[in-house]
């Protein structure tokens, strides 16, 4: 017998189980742990759909919870049930949130503001750096940096939340202990000690075409505002703009050049209504937050004790993309010497390598 918990926990891995669903199933035949004492037949003879009482009972009850018990010891996952105190109240007030969410790191303080950064996956060095410096800023500001750790903007802006000492949180379209893309288990981990990792799917689950869409209701659910960066106009990323818009939240959006392909869906949205950025002050404004930090940058910068060729090298760093060759002429460096300090820097994080041997201050 499974008490009210360890039954959310079997329902977790029923496909499609919200809370809403599970409201409407709670109130005819009782709770979480009532409905594990039945079975499929007994809920087709009360009218439920016969599709997803197959789905409920496929397996045993039990055994699936207590594999999912299993596999989360493993990795050191937290089950947040929804009438858990614990589970994210923006998410919470949502229509169709998940029964319960797996957890892997530390919660986010509640109290703060969260917001949503998305975009494309195949973004531009516009979108990059715009993406890494708004989530940098904002975090250091103690805004809570929610994205889906995919390639592109999503991981520019956990890596700007991370450099800026803030906390960010990944909701993942797959288990949280399944590191998808593969290639950021370096960006997983940092992610695991400065902030959390959230999917409302079992861990092992594997990455599917069905299971993104779904996550990005979590990513507008858990913020207070969602920022589009770069998107096409037929982008997965307006999915999250459709719940965001549908939950009541804030979006804004990113103007982009008009001839790139990227800037299409951003530049629809503006045109629709969407809040323009123009500048973090922009995206601080919406969230409530006055303080403006618009010189705090440079006067950090220049109380950094470097060696002479790393502040030659760094003062030609700025947040707009720079290439080795246009650091040399500016400093008057060798390119040895400007390689050798750029490797300095980097360890130093103060400035952040992007494609094309292009550098942007951190």
């Amino acid at each position: 017998m499974l008490n009210e918990d360890n039954a959310l926990l079997w329902l977790s891995t029923v496909r499609h189980m919200t809370k809403k669903r599970l409201d409407v199933l709670a109130e005819r035949f009782g709770g979480a742990a009532e409905l594990a004492r039945m079975n499929e037949a007994q809920l087709i003879r009360y009218g439920v759909n016969s599709e997803l009482a197959h789905c409920m009972y496929e397996h045993s009850p039990e055994l699936m919870a207590a594999k999912v018990l299993s596999d989360m010891y493993k990795s050191e996952m937290d089950f947040i049930t929804v009438s858990n105190p614990k589970y994210p109240p923006n998410l919470k007030e949502t229509e169709d949130c998940p029964v319960g969410i797996f957890v892997r790191g530390t919660l986010p303080d509640y109290s703060k503001k969260f917001l949503a950064v998305v975009g494309s996956r195949r973004c531009t060095q516009y979108g990059a750096t715009t993406a890494h410096s708004i989530s940098k800023e904002l975090a250091q500001r103690g805004v809570v940096i929610v994205s889906g750790m995919a390639d592109g903007i999503d991981s520019m802006a956990h890596r700007g939340a991370l450099d800026g000492d803030g906390f960010t949180v990944a909701v993942l379209g797959c288990g949280a202990d399944v590191c998808y893309p593969a290639g950021n288990r370096e960006l997983m981990a940092r992610i695991l000690e400065r902030g959390c990792i959230i999917s409302e799917l079992p861990p092992g689950t594997r990455p599917s075409k069905y299971t993104f869409p779904a996550r990005n209701r979590i990513i507008s659910g858990l913020s207070n505002v969602v920022a589009v960066i770069e998107a096409d106009e037929r982008s997965g990323t307006l999915i999250t703009v459709n719940h965001a818009l549908d939950q009541g939240r804030d979006v804004m959006a990113l103007p982009g050049n008009i001839n790139s392909r990227l800037s299409r869906g951003t530049n629809r949205l503006i045109k629709e209504g969407a809040a323009i950025i123009t500048s973090v002050d922009d995206v601080a404004e919406l969230l409530g937050i006055n303080e403006k930090r618009e010189n705090k940058k440079i006067s950090e910068k220049s109380d950094i004790p470097l060696a002479r060729e790393e502040k030659l090298v760094y003062d030609c760093i700025h947040s707009e993309p720079v290439t080795v060759d246009e650091i040399a002429i500016k400093s008057g460096l060798s390119l040895k010497e400007v390689q050798y300090a750029l490797t300095m820097l980097e360890l130093k994080q103060l400035v952040i390598k992007l494609t094309g041997q292009k550098y942007i201050m951190s």
